[in-house]
């Protein structure tokens, strides 16, 4: 677990800049937006996602200890920009990967509603 924190350090300093510039236009990609939990900074994070009916859906690559993931679970909702456009979500959760058809042989999920 220690070499997938190495590597989600480094996406996030080098990957993510890149990727991000694309993602909120790229089909499976969006960018998640949050609030930082102590600093109440905005952060943008680029993400894989699938929208299933009212949900999206996001694998969780490096485990739930991930920034993103636990400034979206402590505030309850963010919002997503996908294919040029922004959406709010409420209730966002894990799911494991049983309950997630769409991504459950991958890893766990992170699942959110869109308002």
């Amino acid at each position: 677990m220690k070499l997938m924190r190495v590597m989600a350090k480094f996406n996030r300093r080098v990957t993510n800049q890149m990727i991000g510039l694309l993602a909120p236009y790229l089909p499976r990609w969006a960018v998640l937006v949050h609030r930082g939990r102590k600093s109440g900074a905005e952060y943008r994070t680029p993400v894989a996602v699938t929208i299933h009916d009212s949900s999206l859906m996001v694998p969780i690559g490096y485990g739930e200890e991930s920034d993103w993931l636990r400034n979206l679970l402590a505030a309850g909702s963010g919002r997503l920009v996908h294919r040029g456009k922004t959406h709010d979500f409420v209730n966002p959760r894990v799911v494991d990967r049983d309950k997630a058809s769409v991504w459950g042989r991958i890893t766990r999920t992170f699942v959110a509603d869109f308002v």
